[in-house]
């Protein structure tokens, strides 16, 4: 958790730094052309803040998702373990999609019950599966 939010303060930290130095290139360049040191300098803050937000912004990624998913480590069962909880949610989103289409809401299932034990077995078994006698 500290983890991400360092990565949020360089990445708010970096567009502050990007921001405030683009401003001051902007209303400084028509003052005073002859000076182009001042300029120069807030061209290398611009590009330092653009550095900083990319180096937080890369933090909280690999604070969210892990070290293999975000790409860092390659190991595949590191990376199944730290994409664990987003697969999880992504096949709860497609139970409640399935769930949506009309078909599959009125669908019913047919069941064909043994003559011999009176087990409820499914319409394409040719066999009981609790007995084994034929259906």
């Amino acid at each position: 958790m500290s983890f991400n939010i360092v990565g949020e303060v360089l990445t708010f930290l970096g567009a502050a730094i990007f921001i405030g130095s683009t401003i001051f290139t902007i209303i400084k360049i028509p003052e005073k052309p002859q000076f182009p040191h001042g300029i120069i300098i807030s061209f290398i803050f611009i590009i330092i803040g653009s550095i900083i937000r990319s180096i937080g912004a890369a933090i909280c990624i690999i604070s969210k998702e892990g070290e293999a998913a975000a790409g860092l480590l390659l190991d595949p069962n590191k990376e199944r373990e730290d994409k664990k909880e987003q697969n999880k949610s992504f096949g709860g989103q497609i139970s409640d999609m399935i769930e949506e289409i009309p078909v599959v809401k009125n669908l019913t299932v047919i069941k064909i019950k043994c003559r011999e034990c009176g087990h409820l077995n499914d319409e394409h078994d040719k066999f009981c599966s609790n007995c084994g006698k034929v259906l």
